[in-house]
């Protein structure tokens, strides 16, 4: 399966590609496709969204809450980066793809085991969960592949389950 991730910013959003296997009986296997920052235009988005070959399209959902701490200033950024999170979205379903969203305090979670895991701790984790992981990435970059990651996981999970597994 391929997951498309992207972390919504107003002016660029953070973007990863992963391709997520596994074989019935074996662990996740989790490889780098690619990863960068897109302009958060429509053409830009959309050019990504229809040149991958992704099945899903991961969508950080932002919240409020998670910004409470960062001052005044945050409140127009985050509802800029709320309309770039729902035109994704809408490009996505659009072309027809599966569209996941998932709050940062859940990928966080299931991916690092803290709701609240800083950058620190991602940077540290992304590189040993995903094969081929550049050495050089940013954080918008690890916030979509945390996203890609937990949206694989909780996908693959669902699969095993309607398949009669555990």
């Amino acid at each position: 399966m391929r997951v498309l991730s992207f972390d919504p910013g107003s002016n660029a959003s953070g973007f990863a590609e992963l391709d997520v296997s596994r074989d019935w009986g074996s662990p996740v296997v989790i490889r780098y496709l690619a990863a960068g920052s897109v302009p958060s235009t429509r053409d830009a988005v959309k050019d990504l969204i229809v040149n991958s070959e992704a099945e899903i399209i991961a969508v950080e959902k932002l919240a409020g809450i998670a910004y409470q701490t960062k001052g005044a200033g945050i409140v127009s950024a985050l509802i800029a980066s709320s309309n770039v999170a729902g035109m994704i979205a809408a490009l996505a379903y659009a072309e027809g793809r599966q569209v996941v969203e998932m709050p940062a305090v859940e990928w966080r979670r299931m991916v690092c085991g803290k709701p609240n895991a800083s950058d620190k701790i991602i940077k540290d984790v992304i590189p040993r969960l995903v094969r081929m992981w550049p050495r050089r990435s940013n954080c918008h970059e690890r916030d979509a592949a945390g996203l890609a990651i937990a949206v694989a996981w909780r996908e693959c999970s669902a699969a095993r389950k309607a398949a009669g597994g555990r």
